[in-house]
């Protein structure tokens, strides 16, 4: 099971995660206090374009202030930090279909501020006892200026500010 390599509960596990209501985040930091950092250094990185304009979140959308957050599957796990949201996959497909990989190492993907990155051997994974709430399909988490949303065909985390984000799914990943 993900989490049992991770070596950190899920929202579900934590007492406080109990109920169905909006939980708001911890501090900007682990469950430590301290800032969410990468876990590994990046190896490959890739820039693209500004674009016209990103994702909005709809009027009715079910909204959270989670900093830890897994897709129901728990095959995504991301992080939003103060400088960005990081995004790791476990199973994917992307070799087979002629899309950019990872081989035999981590795939994460990242949103900054002005740029999306891909970054090969990087975990955004959590640290032990860091608490990870999963989002439902139609669930939105935001912190800082940062936003991710679950859905059946996979996450997609943007900047609220520059609209620069990602959609990542076992199938495929999508910078904009």
């Amino acid at each position: 099971m993900l989490l049992a390599k991770r070596d950190r509960q899920s929202g579900t596990e934590a007492a406080s995660a109990a109920s169905t209501a909006p939980v708001p985040a911890q501090t900007a930091g682990t469950s430590a206090g301290q800032t969410a950092q990468p876990t590994a250094d990046a190896t490959e990185a890739e820039a693209t374009p500004l674009p016209d304009k990103g994702p909005t979140l709809p009027p009715s959308a079910k909204t959270f202030s989670y900093q830890y957050v897994d897709t129901p599957s728990k095959n995504i796990s991301c992080i939003l930090y103060e400088e960005g949201v990081g995004c790791s996959i476990l199973e994917r497909s992307y070799a087979s279909s002629g899309m950019q990989d990872c081989p035999n190492r981590e795939f994460s993907i990242v949103a900054l501020a002005g740029r999306t990155e891909i970054r090969c051997g990087e975990e955004y994974l959590g640290q032990p006892g860091d608490t990870f709430h999963t989002l439902q399909y139609g669930e939105t988490t935001t912190f800082s200026d940062y936003a991710c949303t679950s859905q059946s065909k996979g996450m997609t985390c943007w900047n609220t500010i520059t609209g620069r984000g990602f959609t990542i799914s076992r199938e495929s990943h999508v910078r904009f």
